[in-house]
């Protein structure tokens, strides 16, 4: 055999190695420097475990992590997810704080792409504050959809969520800037421990409890709301805020499925309506243990108008113990 022939051989072979080990081989990702990293293609499972702020850029991006993660960030500092087409996350973690995509500090996504998350437990965790700034993200979990520790945000985008425990929790605060948000969920569809936020946005949400805080704060926003216990709760959760429920302004639509001790409006505080439009189909439109005040707005209870807010579930309670 001659020497060229023998050389074209081994080179074929060598090529056709390193087509093999593309293909087929080990695609965990460590990275343990600052920097932007771009990824295209397939992936099992991405890692970052740095002091310096890291930029990750998906582009048409496939990860499915068998255990654990797909993106597990153990960095000390923010890390920034940028999304750009369509990319896909599958996730399989059975450890509690765990989903499809793990922070241990600040994470923030942001881009004009999509990205689809699947896990069989949480969606997107951080241990610290979750933003997000842009992009059409859409998760289902068996778990919560997105859980943030400290505060979750949202300044615009897109988020859809099917979830069998809360759609979007925090253990502290959640604030939403502007934005779509639909969620599905077999629990709250918005907690936060402490407050709860909507400055502007349009938010549906068919759930077990449609939002949920120690203090609500409605500002403004298109909001829809199908409840099978109470369409917003202002709960005694934690004692860094007062218990209140304040409605400033919006387009509120409240439509609660229940028989029960189940409340449109619900406040262990005060229930205080500054102005909007407030449309409740249930069969108890307010339950509140301080005062109850309308300043302004528009309230429609069963398709009738109203001017003044009255607990109609102790009305309800005290008619039954008089055999009213």
């Amino acid at each position: 055999m001659k020497k060229k022939t023998i050389i074209n051989i081994f080179v074929i072979f060598i090529l056709l190695c390193l087509l093999y080990g593309f293909i087929f081989g080990d695609k965990n990702i460590k990275i343990t420097k600052g920097g932007n990293y771009n990824f295209k293609g397939n992936y099992n499972c991405i890692t970052v475990n740095t002091k310096e702020n890291v930029n990750i850029n998906l582009e048409n991006v496939n990860i499915n992590c068998d255990k654990g993660p797909s993106i597990n960030i153990l960095s000390d500092n923010r890390v920034t997810i940028n999304i750009k087409g369509n990319n896909t996350i599958t996730s399989n973690t059975n450890e509690d704080l765990d989903g499809a995509i793990y922070s241990k500090k600040d994470l923030v996504i942001d881009g004009t792409g999509n990205l689809k998350i699947k896990s069989n437990y949480n969606g997107i965790v951080s241990k610290d504050t979750i933003i997000i700034k842009n992009g059409n993200i859409t998760i289902k979990s068996k778990d919560k959809g997105i859980k943030a520790k400290s505060l979750f945000q949202m300044d615009n985008g897109k988020i859809t969520i099917n979830s069998q425990d809360d759609g979007i929790h925090s253990d502290m605060n959640v604030i939403i800037k502007k934005g779509t948000i639909n969620i599905e969920s077999d629990d709250d569809g918005i907690h936060g421990d402490g407050l709860v936020e909507i400055n502007n946005g349009d938010i549906f949400i068919s759930s077990e409890e449609g939002i949920e805080g120690t203090y609500v704060k409605i500002n403004n926003g298109k909001i829809t709301i199908n409840a099978k216990d109470d369409g917003i709760n202002a709960a005694n959760k934690t004692d860094i805020y007062e218990v209140l429920l304040e409605i400033n302004n919006g387009d509120i639509n409240i439509n609660v499925v229940c028989e029960d001790d189940c409340d449109a409006l619900d406040s262990n505080g005060d229930l205080i309506v500054n102005g909007g439009n407030i449309n409740i189909t249930s069969v108890f439109a307010f339950d509140f243990d301080g005062e109850g005040v309308l300043n302004n707005g528009t309230i429609t209870f069963n398709g009738k108008s109203i001017d003044k807010i009255t607990n109609t579930m102790k009305e309800e309670q005290s008619k039954l113990v008089k055999g009213k």
